[in-house]
């Protein structure tokens, strides 16, 4: 997957998996979150860092994540607290949708 973000008006493409990561800082800046907003998806489980060091690192596709909990902030004009129950529900419902997916694939196989 990849991400486009503009930074300093200038565009740039991160091609996101699970072998790179980046710094708090820098999804703060990505995403345009504050600390607290971030620091509220981490407490909830819907961001996770890769260690526990006092500056932790996250797998990059945590930049769609926060970019999306921005959206909903800005878009829907919602407070911490509305912004951290949509984001839940929408992990919820990705979740869902993953195991009804494997539930099919394993139908197809085992007829």
């Amino acid at each position: 997957m990849t991400a486009y973000f503009t930074h300093d008006d200038v565009s740039e493409s991160i091609y996101l998996n699970d072998d790179a990561s980046c710094s708090i800082n820098s999804l703060i800046e990505i995403s345009g979150l504050s600390q607290q907003q971030l620091d509220a998806l981490i407490d909830v489980g819907i961001v996770v860092p890769m260690n526990d060091l006092a500056l932790p690192y996250f797998h990059l596709h945590y930049i769609v994540t926060t970019q999306i909990a921005r959206r909903l902030i800005d878009d829907f004009e919602l407070d911490l607290n509305g912004m951290l129950l949509a984001m839940t529900l929408i992990q919820k419902i990705t979740l869902l949708e993953q195991k009804l997916t494997g539930s099919k694939t394993n139908m197809h196989l085992n007829p």
